[in-house]
């Protein structure tokens, strides 16, 4: 049965079209990689691609990509990966990405997951304004970025950094997890960072040719994946940034620099309601740069001495 102008069809008993991302103007597309072929035009699950990047070379502006989990390991403890490194093109703008689930939001950990085998590189290159990403998790174990919003001085070849958002995403591994490059408006919600020592900083706002306005990164969640913690702060600010708001998040032990949220040059903006797994934290495992910090919680309570 068909629910969109497009020929949707319906997935997993569910109109696709009524889903939270779904357009009448877009046209959606399916990624199978046990049953698909990239030969298929990919627009319905039966005529779902094979690979991720097969899909998003074939998108348009404001297009949905839905990509169905592969099958689970033998011993039923993991499912399988999408090995492949996937670049969203500039022209590509307002693109979803959407990891498939048959539970609401589902878990990242056991959905659609894409993972980057290179000792260097980029899981998730993207060039386009407006990117959305949901429902998944990206591994990058010992790349340099799981996800790299690109941008650059004059966004004419890559705006990345321009409205991206992530909601549900689990990222593991890799020296950066997620790195955004000037730009304005991301949201970076509910989502979990789970690092370790080959992970530097979970996430990088890197703005020194361009000041980084109204970044949120709200309800996540930052890991030391197996007990070990990230060689330096969970999220590292580059400056210049404005209207930056970090809130109610929490926090695992902290980075080997023994700070938490590392912000060094010109910054405004909020640090608030947030849970740090330290017995006393103080300002040392915060640098402000500029920010304001309230609510502040260790595990003794909330923390005065912010």
């Amino acid at each position: 049965m068909s629910t969109a102008p497009d020929g949707l069809f319906e997935y997993g008993g569910a109109p696709v079209s009524g889903g939270r991302f779904s357009s009448p103007w877009a046209t959606h597309y399916f990624v199978d990689y046990d049953n698909g072929a990239d030969s298929n035009d990919g627009r319905s699950p039966d005529g779902a691609m094979k690979t991720i990047q097969a899909a998003v070379t074939a998108t348009g502006r404001g297009d949905v990509i839905y990509i169905r989990p592969r099958k689970y390991t033998s011993d039923g403890s993991d499912v399988e990966r999408y090995i492949e490194a996937v670049t969203v093109p500039y022209a590509t703008a307002d693109l979803s990405m959407i990891g498939v689930s048959n539970t609401y939001q589902g878990n990242p950990n056991y959905g659609a997951k894409l993972q980057y085998t290179e000792t260097s590189g980029t899981a998730l290159t993207v060039n386009a304004p407006a990117f959305h990403i949901e429902n998944m998790c990206v591994r990058a174990e010992g790349a340099d970025y799981a996800i790299d919003f690109v941008s650059n001085s004059d966004y004419s070849t890559a705006a990345g950094s321009c409205g991206p958002t992530m909601y549900n995403v689990v990222i593991r591994g890799s020296l950066y997890g997620v790195r955004l490059s000037g730009g304005y408006a991301a949201n970076i919600v509910g989502s979990r960072f789970e690092g370790g020592a080959a992970t530097d900083s979970s996430i990088v706002l890197y703005c020194s040719a361009q000041v980084q306005r109204r970044v949120r990164i709200k309800d996540c969640h930052f890991d030391c994946f197996n007990g070990a913690a990230n060689d330096n702060a969970y999220i590292r600010i580059y400056g210049p940034t404005t209207d930056l708001l970090i809130y109610r998040c929490t926090f695992d032990i902290v980075g080997g620099d023994g700070t938490y949220i590392n912000a060094t040059g010109t910054n405004l903006g909020l640090v608030a309601d947030c849970f740090f797994g330290a017995s006393d934290l103080s300002t040392t495992a915060i640098v402000e740069g500029g920010l304001k910090i309230v609510g502040a919680w260790d595990t003794g309570g909330i923390n005065t001495s912010t």
